[in-house]
């Protein structure tokens, strides 16, 4: 008896260490992913309803689009967070500067406006 107590015991501890310790380790978890929002604007900061924007992943290479809504707005969601991206609006022809949304930006909403 003295034998099982002795395996019996530690094996206790050890599993009421681990379920006491789950909790903290899951709540310093960040989340893995992101959103980019924000509007399309002319050059008068007019939102633009019916721009098309894209967002590339420079990982996969794989685009993504949007077109903006009657107030001009877009929004992209659920973004790798260890991923860098391109985010561009056209509207008729007009293009908006290609901007950069880098992975050392700890930011999990982004919000940025496309001219």
């Amino acid at each position: 008896m003295t034998q099982q107590r002795r395996i019996f015991v530690p094996m206790v501890v050890a599993v009421l260490a681990s379920l006491l310790a789950a909790p903290l380790l899951s709540a310093k978890k960040e989340p893995e992913i992101r959103k980019v929002k924000g509007l399309v604007i002319d050059a008068q900061d007019n939102p633009i309803a019916g721009a098309i924007v894209y967002l590339k992943n420079l990982k996969t290479q794989r685009t993504l689009s949007k077109t903006t809504g009657d107030d001009g707005s877009f929004l992209f969601s659920d973004l790798d967070k260890k991923t860098d991206y391109e985010i561009h609006a056209e509207y008729k022809g007009a293009a908006s500067p290609t901007r950069t949304l880098t992975q050392f930006d700890s930011r999990l909403t982004i919000m940025l406006n496309l001219k």
